[in-house]
């Protein structure tokens, strides 16, 4: 079988760093990890980390590019939602 340019598919591989208070990383890591592993299933990545930075914690994702942006936008999402329920005493 001979291959051509037609038959070879482009995807972009990427790492982004998504900062989140401390007071918000528990929320988005969930209990024993199971929200962390919930937004890895849904959104496809390849690898999540929780890391410290100079500037605080931060989420390391890693995968496709198209997956990476959509695991990112899910983060951000949750760490809002930490951020209401802490600045406003939602339980």
């Amino acid at each position: 079988m001979a291959y051509n340019r037609d038959s070879i598919r482009s995807v972009k591989v990427c790492e982004l760093d998504v900062y989140v208070r401390t007071e918000d990383v528990g929320f988005v890591i969930g209990k024993n990890g199971a929200t962390l592993e919930l937004i890895k299933r849904e959104t496809r990545v390849d690898f999540i980390e929780l890391r410290q930075g100079d500037c605080g914690q931060y989420f390391l994702l890693r995968g496709f590019e198209e997956n990476v942006l959509g695991c990112a936008e899910k983060v951000r999402e949750i760490a809002t939602e930490a951020y209401r329920r802490n600045t406003q005493g939602v339980k």
